[in-house]
């Protein structure tokens, strides 16, 4: 599938069984480009959330961010107001802007 795809509802991958994973063709002989995931824009209202879900079960998944190949994970922009609810553990942390 090349080009803009359009779903209506809800789409899905995979099979009960297997990993399913979304990555993109590896960049050769350049540099690799952004990959981004946006919630809907709207021009006269606020713009929706994005909300990443882990799967629930008798014990719950967990919500992993950049577990293999991470450089850096940034949460949020300096203008903005984040909040994190619930307990935090960091091994490490850094707070920029206090």
């Amino acid at each position: 599938m090349n080009g803009t795809s359009s779903f209506i509802d809800n789409i899905q991958l995979g099979s009960s069984d297997n990993t399913f994973s979304i990555y993109r063709t590896p960049a050769v002989n350049s540099n690799a480009r952004s990959t981004f995931i946006r919630g809907q824009s709207s021009d006269s209202t606020t713009g929706g959330d994005l909300i990443l879900e882990a799967g629930s079960g008798a014990s719950n998944g967990a919500l992993l961010l950049g577990t293999d190949n991470t450089g850096v994970v940034e949460i949020s922009s300096e203008k903005v107001t984040t909040n994190i609810n619930g307990h935090t553990t960091a091994r490490s942390c850094m707070i920029v802007g206090m």
